[in-house]
C-alpha cells in the first residue's frame, strides 16, 4: 500500500477532443447498425405491396391520361411527309 496515486488534470481541449471522437464513432456505429438491417419475412412482404401500389396507381394515371386523351393513346395518326391544302 505504498503505492502513490497521482491525479492529472485533463484540459478542456483533451476532454473537448475525447467528446468529439467518442459523438463520431457513435454516429459511425449508428450508421452501419441502420444500414446493414436484416430483411425479415415481414419486410419482405411490405416492400411488395409498397412496390403493387406503385404499378396500381401507374396504371391509374395511364387510364386517366387514356380517357382524357383517347385518339393519342388509341389510334395514334401517321405524320404525312406532304402538307395539307391550304383551307379557302
Amino acid at each position: 500500500m505504498n503505492q502513490k496515486t497521482y491525479s492529472t488534470m485533463m484540459s478542456r481541449r483533451r476532454v473537448m477532443s475525447l467528446v468529439g471522437a467518442a459523438a463520431g464513432t457513435g454516429v459511425a456505429v449508428a450508421a452501419t447498425l441502420r444500414s446493414a438491417s436484416a430483411h425479415t419475412s415481414g419486410m419482405e412482404r411490405r416492400d411488395e405491396r409498397r412496390d403493387d401500389r406503385g404499378e396500381r396507381r401507374d396504371d391509374r394515371q395511364q387510364d386517366r391520361s387514356d380517357r382524357r386523351n383517347p385518339t393519342q393513346s388509341q389510334n395514334p395518326q401517321p405524320s404525312s411527309s406532304t402538307p395539307a391544302p391550304p383551307k379557302q
